[in-house]
């Protein structure tokens, strides 16, 4: 069971720019948690425009489980697929509220789609496991691949389509440690993250195959996870142990805070510019948050 939490870890794991940093923001947001749960983990990638969420939550022992959350505050949780072994990860609605994911039974793991309760699994053909991150309101999935369970491999992107196209790229940079495909809009522009000889940083993937590499000025680290159909995309930068959520463009990458957070990882964002994610608060405890619609962040902008 080991190797496959080192799997579950790294999936939930060109030209450099930069780009130009904006002034740090704290926008208004709701907190929330899962009722009952002190999770180790959230992680709050999928917002459809009607404001349902998607997202997992991690506990101490190691487990993961999906949730919803409904723009009333309703949360539906947990959610398992009944073929996993405690590892169940949710990532992403689209605007028909179909939630897409992944699970990891004993074995190895299973892209999945969830549609009025019920689960079907979807693996890339020929791999030996496969996480879905995202699917964008034309049905198309998207996230990343291994045709072997060595931890040491580094994996693939895939675009698989709704007429049955299967779209596949691998890192254009040769020493590539960890690639994560990890959002898709429905021009088909992906968005993830990817670790390498030369730095720590997101990925945009345009939807004619070049890469784009961001790192926001100054940071360790930066990770993009959600991309809205816009091309505004959402993810978190890191320095002197601090992590910042950060949405932008390319050549516009805006930074922002949480008001009371000591530490915050944004995940996800809709075409109205709501943005969700994980914050910590001063007594380390985690919780989900969804900011109210940031007018740079949106599709009216």
């Amino acid at each position: 069971m080991k190797s496959f939490q080192f799997r579950f870890t790294a999936f939930v794991a060109a030209i450099l720019l930069p780009g130009l940093a904006g002034a740090a923001e704290s926008p208004s947001f709701t907190s929330f948690d899962v009722p009952g749960v002190a999770p180790t983990f959230f992680f709050v990638p999928g917002i459809n425009d009607a404001g349902v969420i998607a997202g997992t939550y991690q506990l101490a022992d190691g487990t993961s489980f999906g949730f919803v959350r409904k723009p009333d505050g309703n949360i539906r949780a947990p959610i398992a697929d009944p073929n996993a072994s405690g590892l169940t990860t949710l990532h992403s609605i689209n605007e028909e509220g179909t939630k897409a994911g992944f699970y990891c039974d004993n074995v190895t793991c299973h892209g999945f789609l969830l549609q009025e309760g019920n689960f079907t699994t979807y693996d890339v053909p020929g791999a030996a496991s496969t996480g879905v991150r995202s699917i964008n309101n034309r049905g198309d999935l998207a996230g990343t691949y291994y045709l072997t369970l060595n931890p040491s491999d580094v994996g693939a992107g895939f675009i698989a389509t709704a007429r049955g196209d299967l779209i596949t790229f691998t890192p254009p940079d040769p020493t590539t440690t960890v690639f994560n495909i990890g959002g898709l809009n429905d021009r088909r522009a992906a968005v993830g993250f990817a670790v390498t000889s030369s730095g720590n940083f997101g990925i945009l993937r345009k939807p004619d195959g070049s890469f784009v590499n961001i790192a926001y000025p100054g940071a360790a680290v930066t990770h993009l996870f959600s991309i809205n159909d816009c091309g505004i995309f959402v993810g978190w930068w890191h320095l002197g142990g601090v992590t910042h959520g950060l949405y932008g463009r390319p050549n516009r990458l805006n930074s922002f805070d949480l008001a009371g957070a000591i530490d915050v990882q944004s995940h996800g964002i809709n075409n109205k510019g709501q943005i969700t994610g994980q914050w910590t608060d001063a007594n380390g405890a985690l919780h989900g948050f969804v900011t109210a619609p940031i007018a740079a962040a949106g599709c009216d902008d």
